[in-house]
């Protein structure tokens, strides 16, 4: 039987990635540099072109992951934080009609 993953390990997982993908790209633009593919001083320029790409990445995957933890709740029927605190104002309301 496969071993239940605790809940934030994938978070765990993916942090590891994203730091072992910024070591490699690190290395490989000192790589290009040292081959003489790459001028020192466009090292940093490209270093803020890969980063730009990553943060709209991370957006799109972001909204990607938000999107599925909602659906993944509505299919649950488990009620949202705002679905939740009106239902709580709607008993509280009920309460104070009853006393």
């Amino acid at each position: 039987m496969a071993k239940k993953m605790k809940l934030e390990e994938p978070l765990f997982i993916g942090l590891g990635v994203a730091a072992l993908a910024k070591e490699r790209a690190q290395d490989f633009l000192d790589y290009l540099v040292k081959e003489g593919k790459l001028a020192a001083k466009d090292q940093a320029k490209m270093r803020k072109e890969l980063a730009a790409r990553g943060k709209k990445e991370y957006r799109t995957m972001s909204g990607g992951y938000d999107k599925a933890v909602r659906e993944t709740l509505k299919m649950l029927d488990i009620p949202t934080r705002s679905e939740f605190e009106a239902l709580k104002r709607q008993v509280a309301g009920k309460k104070k009609k009853r006393s």
